[in-house]
């Protein structure tokens, strides 16, 4: 027994009996996770959001220690251990695991609802840095015919996010897939093109604009065009 009792304190752990079996304890860890997320039922996001503690879109190595030991059975899970384990997340090497790198290394593909989720917390956390939604949506629409594209959407992202990043944070984790998943989904006539409506609709149904700030917007755009001078003929 005194060889399997690495600590001495006279107890076998599970970590001891795995690594007295030769068993990598980071990979269980791993393994285990994915179960827990596929026996829960619930999306990658969901699963996610539970260890991004400050909701920046990313998880530190101290919020993955903090949210992997509020799991029961991971509470002796050592700092070096939770190192390791951010590190096989952590696939571009930037020390954080954003949304995309946990989903891969779950072994999950983002269902249409992870699509949505990454939308939403983009668009929220645009919002949180003082960003008002109708606004966002005219910055994007950069031929200013009221409707986005995915090229419009997928570069006015970038460029928007982009210098709201300067000022701190990295939140835009979106990919050019993700643009066109979501541009499917709230397409309604087939053109592949977004609606300032099916827009500000989105951010209403998730919470990022209240449909009060929507018909406020939509009454101030309607006098200011009542109030444009006409132009001469």
């Amino acid at each position: 027994l005194k060889s399997i009792d690495g600590d001495g304190n006279g107890t076998i752990s599970f970590k001891e009996f795995m690594a007295f079996l030769g068993k990598d304890f980071v990979t269980y860890i791993e393994i285990r996770l994915q179960r827990l997320v596929a026996k829960a039922g619930i999306s990658v996001q969901e699963a996610f959001g539970a260890f991004d503690g400050d909701g920046d879109g990313h998880v530190s190595v101290e919020e993955f220690e903090t949210g992997l030991k509020s799991i029961q059975g991971f509470e002796d899970v050592t700092s070096q251990e939770i190192q390791d384990l951010v590190g096989r997340f952590d696939l571009d090497g930037d020390g954080h695991v954003s949304l995309t790198e946990f989903a891969r290394v779950l072994g999950q593909g983002y269902q249409a609802r992870d699509v949505e989720a990454k939308f939403v917390g983009v668009l929220r956390k645009a919002t949180q840095r003082g960003l008002f939604l109708p606004d966002f949506f005219m910055k994007l629409d950069a031929d200013a015919d009221q409707h986005l594209s995915v090229d419009e959407l997928e570069r006015g992202l970038k460029s928007e996010l982009s210098s709201l990043e300067q000022d701190g944070g990295k939140f835009n984790d979106l990919t050019r897939n993700d643009v066109v998943d979501f541009v499917k989904r709230m397409d309604t006539d087939g053109n592949m093109r977004i609606s300032q409506g099916e827009f500000l609709e989105f951010g209403v149904k998730n919470g990022i604009i209240s449909q009060e700030e929507v018909e406020a917007h939509h009454a101030a755009s309607a006098l200011a065009e009542r109030q444009r001078p006409a132009t001469a003929t």
